[in-house]
């Protein structure tokens, strides 16, 4: 389940304030795309 899939189901919606990424022990490969990937996601909930 996604984020916005839970909060749709709770009747909540939520804003997107930032995206974390990886640390720099865990470099990001141009030709590997999957070694990109988020971390960590602050949100805020509208209502």
């Amino acid at each position: 389940m996604t984020v916005q899939q839970a909060a749709k189901r709770a009747g909540r919606a939520l804003q997107l304030l930032w995206i974390g990424s990886q640390g720099p022990d865990h470099p990001i490969q141009p030709a590997i795309p999957e070694t990109s990937y988020p971390k960590t996601l602050v949100m805020r909930a509208l209502n």
